[in-house]
């Protein structure tokens, strides 16, 4: 960082963190991909896809409610 010229070196009032997504966000994105494709490759068979997932039947379960994904 020395070595950059002054302008360079600080952005005032912005972090690193600015630039990425919400972690929150993401996640939820991704779970409920997770859900939707753990459902479709294993035909809507809900414990294979808990398994598939990574996730007890119960976790998958609730996680499906709260994303409101059908079987």
């Amino acid at each position: 960082m020395v070595d950059l010229p002054p302008e360079f070196r600080e952005t005032p009032g912005l972090t690193a963190t600015d630039f990425l997504p919400s972690i929150k966000h993401t996640k939820y994105k991704n779970e409920a991909e997770l859900i939707r494709e753990a459902l479709q490759m294993n035909g809507g068979h809900l414990e294979a896809a808990a398994q598939y997932a990574g996730m007890s039947r119960a976790t998958f379960w609730r996680k499906r409610k709260k994303y409101k994904i059908e079987s």
